[in-house]
Parts: C-alpha cells; sequence; structure tokens
C-alpha cells in the first residue's frame, strides 16, 4: 500500500505538491516581452496597410464583401496596434461571414509572409489567402490558405453565469499577431488577401497589416525574477531541429538583456529560450502557431 496520503475528494499530496511547485516555478520565472515586425516594411505589397486612409467608413484601397452585408456593422477605433486608430468590424449573427480584401501582384517562387494585428472580443477571425495558378496545359489550378482565430469570449452565458476566463480565445483586451507564411507556386501572378469574420457572432479589430518579404526583425527583452535565478543565456531555435539562429553569447548572471534578432526566416517555427543561472529554461514562441487560434 502507498505510503503517499490523499485529501478529500481524491486530491493527492503528490498533486497538490506539484501545483505548488508549478505555482511557484511560474512566480519565479523571467519577464519576457518581444516586439516582432518585417524586416523589409518598405516592401509591403498591400496599399493602405495600416487602414489609416479611410472615406467615411470605407478604408482606400480595400473592398468589403458578404453576401449579407446588413449582417455587418463597420466603423473606426482610437483604439489601434500603435495607437493610431484600428478598423472595427462587428458581426451581429452567424448567417454570414464577411471580409476586407485586397489583390495583391505576385511572383512564382516567392517566399511572402501575411501578418495583421487583431483584437478579437468574441466570434470567429479568419485570413483567407487564394489563387488560381495556370498549369501547364492551360487550366486552372487552386491556392487556398487559411489562418483561423476563435474566441467564445460573448457566449451569451459570460460573464453572468460562466466567467469570461473561463471560456476559450485570446485576452479580449489584447491585440495579437496574426501571421501566415507561403510560397507562391509556379503560374501565379494574383494573391487575393481577405480577412474578416467567418460565420460567427463577434466582434474584432484590424490593424497594421503587412504581405511581403518573410524575414522578421525580434526585439527581445528579458529581466531575471527578483526571487528567481539570474541570466545566463538567451536563444532563438528553430524547430524542427532545433536549430540555433540566434545566440546572445554567455551572459553572466546579468539581471536584465536586451537585444535583437534581424532577419529571421518566417516560415520556421521560432521558438525564444531562455536559460538561467541554475540550468532552468523558459521557451516561447516568436510567431504564433501556424494552426491558428481555437
Amino acid at each position: 500500500m502507498s505510503t503517499m496520503r490523499c485529501f478529500r475528494h481524491g486530491v493527492c499530496a503528490a498533486a497538490v505538491l506539484a501545483m505548488l511547485f508549478t505555482a511557484w516555478s511560474a512566480l519565479s520565472a523571467p519577464f519576457i516581452e518581444v516586439r516582432v515586425r518585417p524586416s523589409e516594411p518598405a516592401a509591403n505589397l498591400l496599399k493602405n496597410a495600416d487602414l489609416a486612409a479611410h472615406e467615411g467608413v470605407q478604408p482606400v484601397a480595400w473592398e468589403f464583401s458578404s453576401a449579407e452585408t446588413a449582417n455587418f456593422e463597420v466603423g473606426w477605433s482610437d483604439d489601434g496596434h500603435d495607437g493610431a486608430g484600428s478598423l472595427r468590424l462587428r458581426t451581429l449573427t452567424g448567417a454570414m461571414s464577411g471580409y476586407w480584401g485586397q489583390h495583391v501582384a505576385v511572383t512564382p517562387g516567392e517566399t511572402l509572409m501575411v501578418q495583421a494585428w487583431v483584437r478579437l472580443t468574441g466570434g470567429k477571425l479568419l485570413l483567407w489567402l487564394t489563387g488560381s495558378p495556370l498549369q501547364p496545359d492551360g487550366s486552372r489550378g487552386r491556392f487556398d490558405q487559411r489562418y483561423e482565430a476563435s474566441s467564445m469570449k460573448q457566449f451569451f452565458l459570460a460573464p453572468t453565469w460562466i466567467r469570461r476566463d473561463y471560456l476559450r480565445g485570446p485576452d479580449p483586451e489584447r491585440w495579437f499577431l496574426v501571421h501566415k507564411a507561403m510560397t507562391i507556386p509556379d503560374g501565379m501572378t494574383d494573391l487575393s488577401l481577405k480577412i474578416g469574420s467567418y460565420f460567427a457572432l463577434g466582434e474584432m479589430w484590424l490593424d497594421d497589416l503587412y504581405c511581403g518579404p518573410a524575414r522578421i526583425d525580434a526585439a527581445m527583452t528579458v529581466r531575471a525574477d527578483p526571487a528567481g535565478a539570474a541570466l545566463r543565456q538567451v536563444q532563438v531555435l528553430a524547430i524542427p531541429g532545433p536549430t540555433v539562429v540566434f545566440d546572445s553569447g554567455a551572459l553572466g548572471g546579468a539581471a536584465e538583456w536586451t537585444g535583437q534578432a534581424q532577419g529571421l526566416d518566417a516560415t520556421l517555427n521560432l521558438i525564444l529560450k531562455v536559460v538561467t543561472a541554475d540550468g532552468k529554461y523558459h521557451v516561447e514562441r516568436l510567431l504564433p502557431d501556424p494552426r491558428g487560434i481555437r
């Protein structure tokens, strides 16, 4: 018989100790702040990419499309990713989807990334990239790539009966990065980019879009927790591998480190790894999960 005693309701002492250790580890983890931006902002293929130019509620160079435009409310908000305002899209019912879109001239074989900053309080965001590459026999193929982000934060029982903390989805008060990298197939010279609401009640804000070379710069700040160990090393790893694509070098027990990794390949799964002086390490993604947020 095990000597491990169990508490009421089937909670074992081992489980409690594990939870306490996890909580202590989280409290003593270093502070990590990362700001990611395109390496070549001037190479953005989108027009009016920051959505700042608009006529009424219509952003210049962007077209809104839906089979039921009455299902949507479009407006402008002073709250932007970088403080300059953003485009607001509210979906009244889940009966129909609606997207802001633009066509982009592309070159076969080039590797591009599409990024956008989004705030989502409920519903489902879809970034939809399509094209019709010309085949050797003269027919047209199909190019279709998507990035989805879902939120249950506007579930009708919240917050009266269910705390929003318990529902899936990104923090409704914070902006998050949407990222999709791709290689343009042979025979394709036009990319249709659409971003908006996919058949779900909800509300979202869009800002600072980008379509261009798939390279990023990452500005990183890491501070040791006062209750934890000092810093030993900071690395950026590419998965699979892992392959080290950036290394801070030995930090000699520093309490804080600031640095920048430039020209990182944004088609890779990039992981930031922070090693503290006690040999423990902490990891987080530099770019969003390519599978989206669900």
